[in-house]
């Protein structure tokens, strides 16, 4: 019998039903599941099926807004249809085999994965357990199965050893995994060493939204010890050992990350510890101090935004460059980029490269444009840099033309049949790569910036004034381009896709270091 197949069927079945059980006024969220998981637990995910008064109504505030759901009601249907057809080839249906015994959350857990079968397990919880091994027996006779039953702790429990599954109750939960994941809840149970009391755990879940749908944690540095363990025992070299240390995630500790809902909003925000040294030697810690995406020109409804790029891509580069494998040439495209150019890429390009930005605007295909904003420390040298790339234009029959945009001096680069040309231009503190004459006098400009624009504004505060945003989709813009571009006229996206899409906003992103914890969030509007 495949049940490894079928449970996980079932699990996903279950977790979609979730929104089901939403419909169901219960007055809290309680975690249960954490309680009976064992405290080395390396992942944890939980699911709330039922979660607090407050999430059902921000859950129905957002429901209305969707012409496709509207109310509960109808959500529940759609996906009912959804779960029946996942549970068809089980010979099972929600309301007959699972409404009937299915609890208020479902988690799953990973403890011990560093042997031949690992420490996992699912844990649904159950309202009725003479139903829901009602459900079991009936899946036994389908799939003929013929389960062995075993005792532990004095807990009795049935193993399936042909699929290395073990399946049974512990504290109102059926635990569905294999054989040591489920004695691990049962010691956990019976010793209240569980992941709730533990500090690692403890110390990051207080940085997220306690009045939540759905949790994810995970041990970062225990699993990447794990990884390394794994890695050395298929024959890992001392290189590629190096190579992984590079990235120095063994200093990495706990992350948790948090699914919220507000009445106009999901919300999804994560914190995590010992990270921050990933994301220097990667150039990313300055973006959680920065904002270089309000800076952007205020048209823009694709903004994205990154801190000392530069950087960045030079370790990019370096990582590459460790992980190649014997006789690749990783430096190949630094080296012909070189000879084309006379540039060294590190030395005479990412050395000056600082913070960057990246927008597209306009609001049909004839006033489409976009381009790259680059602070430079180096003015002089991105000069240079802009002048031998028009000479290696030139030379492949572009047509260059020398252009001044206010303080910007640089080039306009054209191939015949482009509607317009991409310019080139340099700055006393900015470099532009940008498409279009338009976009390229507003990211040099000192016009309305991004900060001023109305939606970015609400999106900001959305997302909070402390988080730096690195990224931002103004949603209604987007969707209005597209239908003005003829999606409009499709049947099926007026059916299908335009329901969906039509109510959304905005979609930003954001970080933000707070001591050695990194904090990233982001908010999905709707109206």
């Amino acid at each position: 019998m495949k049940l490894k197949v079928l449970a996980g069927v079932l699990a996903v079945a279950v977790v979609a039903g979730g929104a089901f059980a939403l419909s169901r006024f219960y007055a809290g969220a309680a975690d249960d599941a954490i309680t009976i998981v064992p405290r080395h637990s390396v992942v944890y995910v939980n699911v709330f099926l039922s979660p607090s008064t407050s999430q059902k109504r921000a859950l129905e505030s957002l429901l209305a807004k969707f012409e496709a759901v509207r109310t509960p009601e109808k959500a529940e249907d759609e996906l009912v249809a959804l779960i029946d057809e996942a549970l068809r080839d089980a010979g099972l249906t929600f309301e007959r085999d699972v409404e009937p015994w299915l609890g208020h959350q479902v988690a799953l857990y990973v403890g011990k994965f560093d042997q031949l079968v690992p420490e996992v397990a699912t844990l649904i919880a159950t309202e009725d357990e003479v139903a829901t091994r009602r459900m079991i027996a009936k899946l036994n006779e389908r799939f003929g199965a013929s389960p062995q039953d075993a005792t532990y702790e004095g807990v009795r429990y049935q193993v399936y050893p042909d699929e290395q599954i073990a399946s049974g109750f512990v504290s109102g939960f059926w635990v569905l995994g294999s054989e040591s994941g489920f004695k691990a809840v049962v010691d956990a149970e019976r010793s209240g060493e569980s992941l709730a009391g533990s500090e690692a755990f403890e110390g990051v879940v207080d940085r997220v939204a306690e009045d939540r749908v759905a949790l994810f944690y995970a041990d970062l540095g225990t699993f990447f010890e794990a990884a390394m363990r794994f890695a050395g025992a298929q024959g890992m070299t001392a290189d590629e050992r190096a190579a992984f240390e590079s990235l120095g995630l063994e200093e990495a500790g706990p992350a948790v990350s948090a699914l919220s809902l507000r009445d106009d909003a999901v919300v999804l925000e994560s914190a995590s510890t010992g990270l921050s040294g990933v994301f220097a030697a990667y150039g990313g810690a300055e973006s959680l101090g920065g904002d270089f995406v309000s800076d952007l020109p205020g048209g823009s409804w694709i903004a994205l935004g990154a801190g000392d790029l530069g950087a960045g891509l030079e370790g990019l580069l370096d990582l590459v460059e460790s992980f190649a494998p014997p006789g690749a040439q990783p430096d190949l495209p630094e080296r012909q980029f070189t000879a084309a150019t006379g540039l060294d890429f590190r030395d005479n390009v990412l050395s000056w490269m600082g913070d960057a930005g990246l927008f597209v605007q306009g609001r049909g295909f004839l006033d489409l444009g976009g381009g790259l904003v680059l602070e430079t420390t180096d003015p002089a040298s991105s000069r240079k840099a802009l002048d031998a790339l028009a000479a290696f234009a030139i030379r492949n029959n572009l047509d260059v033309v020398p252009h001044e945009f206010g303080d910007g001096v640089g080039y306009g680069l054209q191939q015949r049949g482009m509607p317009e040309p991409v310019y080139a231009m340099a700055a006393d503190d900015k470099v532009v790569v940008a498409y279009g004459r338009k976009a390229t006098e507003d990211a040099l400009g000192s016009g309305e910036r991004l900060a001023g624009s109305e939606t970015f504004g609400r999106a900001r505060a959305a997302l909070g004034d402390d988080f730096a945003p690195a990224m931002f989709f103004d949603a209604d813009a987007i969707v209005s381009l597209v239908e003005n571009m003829g999606a409009n006229t499709d049947q099926n996206y007026r059916d299908r896709v335009a329901p969906w899409v039509r109510p959304l906003t905005h979609v930003i992103a954001g970080s933000k270091l707070d001591g050695d914890v990194v904090m990233q969030r982001v908010v999905i509007g709707a109206e």
